[in-house]
């Protein structure tokens, strides 16, 4: 017997409930999971280059100096820009607000990563993925897993440049592709599984222009912000 309209309505609206629940139930998971295995980070602070350089910069930085100037380091602007920006309201005492930001970005990009998949395989791969995310995120040496660097803001970008193009957003894939070149240069590498997933829709050239624009249009102004000349070198 063929369900009538009102009955259907609660069951779809029973499904959603059930759906935005189990997303809720996933991100505060990831958030504790990432909370936990990045306490080390917070209890005890070992000895990272990129992160020292990264503080030194923002100090030089407060200072007056200028980055690809007076201050230099062969990344983009965007985590050096943060560490200035966090010491700038916390305090350049201690790395703490850069680690919380850090925490911030694995639960981010966990939960991107977990979006993806569910909706590719279902809801179980979204959990097995968001978790390998956060784990796998600490499965190196604690030196450089635990520290605030340039990769733990690098990834979310990535991932997101993906999860964008899986929802045909081209603008917003492109964007994050310029979010992740400008967190460090290899972040770039995620243009090419966007222009596959661009063939795939088989979206046309105005998808192409969107995804070009907001891939080029951030790195432009950076470029142009700091001397193009200077940026490049």
């Amino acid at each position: 017997m063929p369900l009538s309209p009102a009955t259907e309505r609660p069951t779809t609206a029973a499904r959603a409930k059930e759906a935005v629940a189990n997303r809720t139930r996933l991100l505060a998971v990831l958030a504790v999971l990432t909370i936990l295995t990045r306490l080390p980070s917070f209890a005890r602070t070992p000895w990272n280059p990129d992160e020292g350089y990264l503080a030194t910069q923002a100090r030089q930085l407060a200072d007056g100096g200028v980055l690809y100037d007076t201050v230099v380091d062969r990344k983009p602007p965007f985590v050096p820009l943060l560490y200035r920006g966090a010491f700038a309201v916390f305090g350049d005492g201690s790395l703490w607000p850069v680690r919380v930001a850090a925490v911030v970005a694995v639960v981010v990009g966990a939960a991107l990563a977990a979006s993806l998949a569910s909706g590719r395989w279902g809801e179980r791969a979204g959990w097995t993925a968001g978790i390998c995310y956060v784990f796998l995120s600490v499965g190196l040496k604690p030196e450089d897993t635990q520290a605030a660097t340039f990769e733990v803001f690098m990834l979310p970008w990535t991932v997101a440049a993906i999860w964008y193009a899986e929802r045909a957003r081209w603008l917003g894939a492109g964007l994050a592709v310029a979010g992740a070149v400008l967190s460090k240069q290899t972040g770039g590498a995620v243009l090419l599984p966007v222009l596959v997933l661009l063939w795939q829709h088989r979206a046309g050239w105005p998808a192409v222009v969107r995804v070009a624009a907001g891939a080029a249009l951030p790195v432009v102004i950076a470029a142009l912000a700091f001397d193009p000349g200077r940026f490049l070198y």
